[in-house]
């Protein structure tokens, strides 16, 4: 994962910082998804490291999901087709559980 920053008042151009060995988990507590670093990354300016995290919400999850499929509908989106085939089963799987519960709730509304 890469991480870029930009002054906003000074501006010194973009930094930026590679997060290498990462941990993606779920927090279902706090509904979000956690990436964080097993090894302490450099900071973006100086020799000093850190523990990085990033936490991402389901809204967010969302709109990069839409981001995907809008990238993989369009010409050239073959390459993120080929790299998230991989991941179909668990696609499917989140595919699958989403429209249950969407039934159940309209289920549920025409009572």
């Amino acid at each position: 994962m890469l991480i870029a920053r930009k002054g906003a008042g000074k501006d010194h151009g973009w930094s930026t910082v590679e997060l290498k060995d990462t941990l993606v988990s779920w927090d279902s507590k706090a509904e979000l998804i956690r990436v964080s670093v097993v090894r302490p990354a450099r900071d973006f300016r100086t020799d000093a490291r850190h523990r990085y995290q990033v936490f991402l919400s389901v809204d967010e999850i969302r709109e990069l999901l839409g981001a995907l499929e809008t990238s993989v509908s369009r010409k050239g989106g073959e390459r993120i087709a080929a790299a998230l085939s991989q991941s179909l089963t668990p696609l499917l799987r989140l595919a699958a559980a989403c429209s249950e519960r969407r039934d159940g709730e309209r289920a549920l509304a025409m009572q």
